[in-house]
């Protein structure tokens, strides 16, 4: 839920969370919307309630029709990776 909850964020700053579903102007003109097709994570440690984390986000192309997200969970007090996370969009 937190990587979700970033992304959309980060669309959203960006200019490009139209119609709620994080597209482009030209994608909504063209009726289409991401949609994720694979996500892997690397867990080194769960996150607890109550825990105080740090997302970082970012996008990068990945072909001709999609895109790649990338995230890094870090304890926020010790700044330890948590979690790595590759989301993989097609549209």
């Amino acid at each position: 839920m937190l990587l979700q909850e970033t992304a959309l964020n980060h669309v959203a700053s960006a200019g490009v969370a139209g119609n709620g579903f994080g597209a482009t102007r030209e994608m909504s003109i063209r009726k289409l919307i991401w949609v994720v097709t694979r996500i892997h994570l690397k867990l080194r440690k769960f996150v607890d309630r109550g825990d105080v984390v740090e997302i970082d986000t970012w996008v990068d192309a990945a072909g001709k029709n999609g895109m790649r997200r990338d995230w890094i969970i870090r304890d926020y007090n010790t700044h330890k990776i948590i979690t790595r996370a590759t989301r993989f969009i097609s549209y």
